[in-house]
């Protein structure tokens, strides 16, 4: 069933400022939306500006806020960590992060060493 206006004026008034609206949405969207490029570049300057220190207390996922991973550091600070490092972070392991630095370093309980680098994600490396 189609909505129709009595009179044809304001039918086809309605139809041309809805269209320009939508047109008008659509222009906003596009100019004001910052690029993915921009909203990563955002997130590592975030990422560079923090710092902290100290053990794995307790890891858990957040499934209320879209699986997101949560570690809690000195009893007290409360961090997220990559996903990509879910299975190679335990319970007991440190961690340091430096500020102005996108490296991110996990010393292992058995001493062996992990480095993630937020810019470089897939490139994980373990020293002992």
């Amino acid at each position: 069933m189609e909505f129709e206006f009595e009179n044809k004026r304001v039918d086809t008034a309605v139809r041309i400022i809805g269209f320009i609206a939508a047109i008008v949405m659509m222009i906003y969207l596009i100019w004001f939306t910052p690029s993915h490029d921009e909203m990563y570049k955002r997130w590592l300057k975030e990422i560079a500006n923090e710092s902290f220190q100290g053990e794995v207390d307790m890891m858990y996922v957040d499934k209320g806020n879209h699986n997101a991973h949560w570690l809690i550091i000195n009893r007290d600070s409360v961090r997220g960590y990559p996903a990509e490092l879910e299975h190679r972070i335990e319970i007991g392991d440190s961690l340091i992060k430096k500020r102005n630095e996108t490296i991110l370093t996990v010393r292992k309980k058995n001493g062996k060493m992990i480095i993630w680098d937020y810019k470089n994600p897939s490139n994980v490396k373990e020293s002992r």
